[in-house]
């Protein structure tokens, strides 16, 4: 893939930092869903505490929220750990850049 040209090498620095953006998009679509959905059990959970109910019907709702809310802190690390090796190999790609230009 590599051919040593300059042109060539400013052109995939260009590209790398596309895909970063792209990734950072892909990560916020992902966490406004999350949020919708744990707003969502959460709403679902205090209609359902304000009227009279019986006990295990506010249990089941609990136990929806609490894993909303575990399932919102794992995508969130997900989310992190990619953003970091994304930026870890764009870094990576950069600086191999700018050594080929050095060497060109």
């Amino acid at each position: 893939m590599y051919k040593g040209k300059c042109a060539n090498d400013k052109y995939i620095g260009s590209i790398t930092r596309y895909n970063l953006d792209q990734e950072r998009k892909e990560g916020k679509k992902k966490l406004l869903l999350l949020m919708l959905s744990s707003s969502l059990s959460l709403s679902l959970w205090w209609g359902n505490r304000s009227r009279v109910l019986p006990h295990h019907h506010i249990y089941i709702h609990r136990l929806i929220l609490i894993l909303t809310l575990i399932l919102i802190l794992i995508f969130n690390i997900n989310i992190n750990i990619n953003i970091n090796i994304g930026i870890g190999i764009g870094i990576n790609v950069n600086t191999m850049i700018i050594m080929s230009i050095r060497l060109c």
